[in-house]
């Protein structure tokens, strides 16, 4: 079972394989429902005519509902197969998962959430230089191929185990004669440290940035969150009894892993930040105000203000408690600097930038970037991303700030019923189309099964026949199957709110569904 689980997703290998059992699968089952379809129409015949009392046709009634159940049983297994092998190939490029034991961990129901009950973090500061590190904490990283290094460890300090990828300047050594500042990124869910390290801080993007003197020399810190089962399916940022130590490994564990392998990092809080995406983002910004011993600043691209995942949000109390704009205000913290991303048509985003620059304190400085348009996107983190680098790096300049970006949402008048319709069917998120979708799926998979005259092909025996029948209803199972995949790729878009418009959704997906990259 463990050879099983550890197969890895990412490689262009799972795809090949997975993209031949589905069109071998497609392939049969197309051919059998012709084959089905001829046989059972002579075989009808005869049953009809040999019915000579209630047990006969009992039994012949039972036959056919049992053979109809593995038609249909067939062409939804053509269906999941699609589904798989589209989010294979954006997984591929994404990286949500690697391994198909991660992906049961994420698709396997995650058990029933308790109230949480939440333990305080004692206060970390970071070692002067020179301490001795303590050798539990070094790290070896082993080289990888998108430019990081990565080591699977266990913070002794938590408990907790995961993989923390690094990035270090080209030409970096313990005895350089240089100061490092140091930058942690935390993914989002569902997500895994190569999906930020592959997906917006790519080892050539940072080599770039630091080259130019758009960061100062910085060591790129990439942990994972996800330390447990529970943290698959509800990732915490914070000590939950009963879960991984989230709180600590992030707070204690990584800032002294990279201060123990790589000495010459800098000691200073201010040159230590935190950053992420979605609810990594969320994370980072709780961590920093958390433990602002550590972090002087704190890096959010699509985030929120009210935990929506996690322990955090398991009880009303602790919702209030951890909101990010309450905390900003009642939480003990040092001077910290913020620099907020979000766009109008991802709202709870936009609200973050807008409630934490109204809480802040004097000491703290936030920084908030509003666009019209995004969404929840990799397109958007990954295009914005070099801007947050410059703030990091000290920019002021406004557009680095998001001063001349900065967006106020339109004061728009009352929506014609008509043209609330026609969005219905045509927006990405329209409640119209997901109904068009489906009803167009259902009908789809009717038809590949009842298959009438004009589907099933000319009736006439012989090779020649047979094979045009099977073209016909292959090209129909095919186009069933891909509908399958559209409408649930559209319901879980709505569910989550990820994409508001078909041009973000077309550059974050179509490259890795054509490519895989």
């Amino acid at each position: 079972m463990h050879q099983i689980a550890d197969v890895s997703v990412i490689g262009a290998g799972f795809s090949r394989v997975l993209t031949a059992v589905t069109l071998m699968t497609v392939l049969t089952v197309s051919a059998g429902l012709v084959w089905s379809a001829r046989r059972g129409s002579d075989q009808e015949k005869c049953e009809i005519s040999r019915e000579e009392s209630g047990l006969v046709r009992g039994f012949l009634r039972a036959r056919r509902l049992g053979r109809q159940a593995l038609k249909v049983g067939a062409v939804l297994l053509c269906q999941l197969l699609a589904v798989g092998l589209v989010a294979a190939r954006v997984n591929s490029a994404i990286v949500f998962v690697t391994t198909l034991g991660q992906a049961a961990n994420l698709l396997l129901p995650g058990g029933q959430e308790q109230d949480a009950v939440l333990s305080p973090v004692t206060p970390a500061p970071l070692p002067a230089a020179g301490t001795m590190p303590d050798p539990r904490d070094v790290l070896t990283p082993v080289p990888q191929e998108d430019g990081y290094g990565a080591a699977t460890v266990t913070g002794w300090r938590s408990g907790a185990s995961g993989q923390v990828r690094v990035w270090t300047p080209p030409g970096y050594a313990p005895d350089d004669g240089r100061t490092y500042h140091v930058l942690v990124l935390l993914h989002g869910q569902p997500g895994t440290p190569e999906s930020v390290s592959e997906g917006y801080a790519t080892a050539q993007r940072l080599q770039a940035a630091v080259q130019d003197g758009t960061i100062p020399p910085t060591i790129v810190v990439v942990p994972s969150l996800n330390l447990d089962d529970q943290q698959w399916h509800e990732p915490d940022c914070a000590d939950v009894e009963g879960h991984a130590q989230t709180g600590t490994w992030l707070a204690q564990d990584v800032p002294a892993m990279i201060t123990a392998t790589y000495p010459n990092v800098s000691r200073d809080r201010s040159h230590w930040g935190v950053g992420g995406n979605s609810s990594g983002a969320y994370c980072a910004l709780w961590t920093a105000l958390s433990h602002s011993e550590v972090f002087g600043s704190a890096i959010s691209m699509s985030g929120y203000d009210i935990p929506v995942v996690g322990g955090m949000r398991t009880t009303a109390q602790l919702r209030r408690e951890n909101t990010l704009s309450t905390l900003i205000a009642t939480r003990d913290h040092q001077p910290l600097r913020f620099w907020v991303l979000g766009a109008l048509d991802d709202p709870s985003s936009t609200d973050l930038g807008r409630t934490l620059a109204q809480a802040a304190p004097a000491a703290d400085s936030v920084t908030s970037v509003s666009l019209a348009s995004g969404s929840h996107s990799w397109t958007l983190w990954s295009t914005w991303f070099p801007y947050a680098l410059a703030w990091f790096g000290g920019a002021t300049d406004p557009v680095l700030t998001g001063q001349s970006q900065s967006v106020e949402e339109d004061q728009v008048g009352p929506v014609p019923w008509w043209r609330r319709c026609i969005d219905s069917f045509t927006t990405i998120r329209g409640s119209g189309l997901l109904v068009l979708s489906w009803a167009a799926v259902i009908l789809a998979t009717v038809l590949v099964l009842r298959a009438p005259g004009w589907l099933a092909g000319p009736r006439r025996r012989g090779t020649q026949a047979f094979l045009c029948a099977w073209a016909v209803r292959l090209g129909a199972l095919g186009v069933c199957s891909l509908l399958g995949a559209l409408a649930l790729g559209l319901t879980l878009n709505s569910w989550g709110e990820f994409y508001s418009s078909w041009e973000v959704a077309s550059l974050d997906l179509l490259p890795s569904l054509v490519t895989g990259h």
